[in-house]
């Protein structure tokens, strides 16, 4: 129990704000080679790097909050 409370939740966390950011960067390049069509689509490690940070935020906020929950249900 402790595992997925402390891993697995904060884990899929994190794969959602990855995914968030990293489709959010996308769309925002398949929106501008609409409308600059001299644009060139390229995913960069650049992009990679801000989707992990996304993954970082939203794991830290997940298991702080867990960490939270568990203090207050010991009191």
């Amino acid at each position: 129990m402790l595992f997925q409370y402390f891993v697995l939740n904060p884990l899929f966390s994190g794969i959602v704000g990855f995914s968030f950011l990293f489709t959010f960067l996308i769309l925002a390049k398949i929106f501008t080679t609409i409308f600059y069509p001299t644009y060139i689509l390229t995913v960069t490690a650049n992009d990679m790097f801000i989707s992990f940070l996304g993954f970082l935020a939203a794991f830290l906020i997940k298991l702080l909050l867990n960490l939270r929950k568990l203090k207050f249900e010991h009191k």
